[in-house]
């Protein structure tokens, strides 16, 4: 089971891939570059875990893509 850092990071990632690709409809659709879009993150070790250079050990054994106990309720 990750833990909840990981799922963070990772709903963290997914959520950026669909601002990207929200952005580029919406740029092809006003002809243009838009300003910047935020992405607010409330888990301080997917914060620490973002500005890592290199996976940790933990993570790397890690797979976000099964949710965690507490997702699940």
């Amino acid at each position: 089971m990750p833990s909840t850092a990981v799922t963070k990071y990772y709903q963290a990632s997914e959520a950026c891939r669909e601002i990207a690709f929200v952005r580029g409809i919406l740029e092809d659709f006003y002809g243009g570059a838009l300003i910047l879009t935020p992405l607010f993150i409330d888990n301080e070790a997917a914060i620490t875990m973002s500005k890592l250079p290199q996976f940790t050990e933990r993570q790397k054994h890690s797979n976000p893509n099964l949710p965690s106990e507490k997702m699940r309720r």
